[in-house]
């Protein structure tokens, strides 16, 4: 739609070195697909990032594309900094962010 700002939100989270290829097998095979099969109507993509090793620490984090603040009100409900992260993967995490962040899309620049 011309005009709109896509909204990205973000999460990030950490896990133990040893995790870590557990925590990414879960959101990629299990999650992610979840989320997707529901169909949510905005939510235009989602990214699931992976920082090598900060320390004893590997860093990820999730950018969600929406189109609209009420696409992001149909994810998670009322209160949209909530995370959403089902317990199996949280237990995997050493450490995450309590809220999540949005962030208006201000410009953009394909190549």
């Amino acid at each position: 739609m011309p005009g709109t700002r896509t909204i990205f939100r973000i999460w990030q989270g950490w896990t133990r070195v040893e995790s870590a290829d557990a925590f990414e097998a879960m959101l990629t095979t299990g999650i992610l697909p979840e989320i997707a099969s529901r169909k949510i109507a905005g939510l235009r993509g989602i990214r699931l990032l992976r920082h090598p090793v900060e320390g004893d620490e590997v860093h990820f984090m999730a950018v969600m594309q929406f189109e609209s603040w009420e696409a992001i009100h149909d994810f998670v409900g009322r209160d949209i900094e909530i995370s959403y992260l089902p317990e199996p993967a949280r237990a995997l995490l050493t450490r995450s962010e309590p809220r999540v962040r949005h962030y208006v899309q201000c410009a953009r620049l394909d190549f």
